[in-house]
């Protein structure tokens, strides 16, 4: 095998080894989704809620759904995009 090849399977393994697992419904509402965001701007409750440095993976998620492309990619952001946007409110300094 080669040292790629190698390392590409121990990643595998590690990544396979970490016991968190993130269940995200399809289907889920994505951020855009409220409709008391003003002016219709889906990045607006993205800004609110969590911090500068992570708001920017959210829009990120976000954005890159709205390109489209393969059904099933588009449907793993879709969902996917709330859940990161929970996960960083929980990082807000109170």
């Amino acid at each position: 095998m080669s040292l790629d090849c190698c390392n590409l399977c121990r990643c595998r393994a590690q990544v396979a080894a970490v016991r968190v697992r993130d269940a995200v419904r399809t289907g889920a509402p994505t951020p855009d989704a409220h409709p008391e965001q003003p002016n219709g701007d889906p990045f607006s409750a993205v800004d609110g809620e969590c911090p500068p440095e992570a708001a920017v993976v959210v829009k990120c998620i976000m954005l890159r759904a709205a390109f489209g492309g393969m059904a099933g990619d588009v449907e793993m952001l879709i969902g996917f995009a709330p859940a990161w946007q929970r996960r960083c409110a929980l990082c807000v300094p109170s």
